[in-house]
């Protein structure tokens, strides 16, 4: 099966071990959630990613455990999730580190992940046509569509996490 609720993909997960492209699938509430935060119709595949890493490296240690700087999807669904007011309300804080967690469980609970082998030589190649194909409304580059609001949305977490510094890209 090429798509998995992200809290059953492992290192063990079939093709895990190569380099590709992986897509992602918001549920309903998260499919909601990011229509209204981004005052969009999202389609149903929210972003892809590729790598010419193992894909459990990027899926796992990068997307759903690792820090907002290292994950492009991290980062614009943090941004996302800091404005849902139930979840500010439960997790005031504005550092990186609160959030961490909260983004990790809610990737979870509401995504589902797709990865595809890909030889390195390739896999961007491979996001460029599909991001091409589908727009997903969280990719920020080789989109043929503007992202304003998102944009907006990671300045505003960027001010909120830094206090108005800058940040290292940990």
């Amino acid at each position: 099966e090429l798509a998995v609720p992200a809290s059953e993909f492992h290192n063990d997960t079939p093709d895990a071990g190569k380099c590709g492209v992986n897509g992602w699938w918001p549920d309903g509430n998260a499919r909601r959630l990011i229509e209204k935060t981004l005052d969009t119709d999202a389609a149903s595949l929210i972003y892809v990613g590729e790598t010419g890493r193992t894909l459990a490296t990027r899926v796992l240690h990068n997307h759903l455990n690792g820090s907002i700087w290292n994950s492009t999807l991290r980062r614009s669904l943090t941004a996302i999730l800091m404005t849902d007011p139930a979840l500010a309300a439960d997790h005031p804080s504005p550092r990186a580190s609160a959030w961490r967690q909260i983004v990790s469980a809610w990737m979870r609970e509401h995504l589902i992940v797709a990865i595809i082998p890909v030889d390195a030589e390739f896999a961007e190649d491979a996001k460029r046509a599909v991001i091409a194909q589908y727009d997903p409304p969280l990719n920020l580059t080789h989109v043929p569509s503007t992202r304003f609001r998102l944009g907006e949305l990671r300045r505003q977490l960027k001010l909120a996490l830094d206090g108005g510094r800058a940040l290292p890209l940990e």
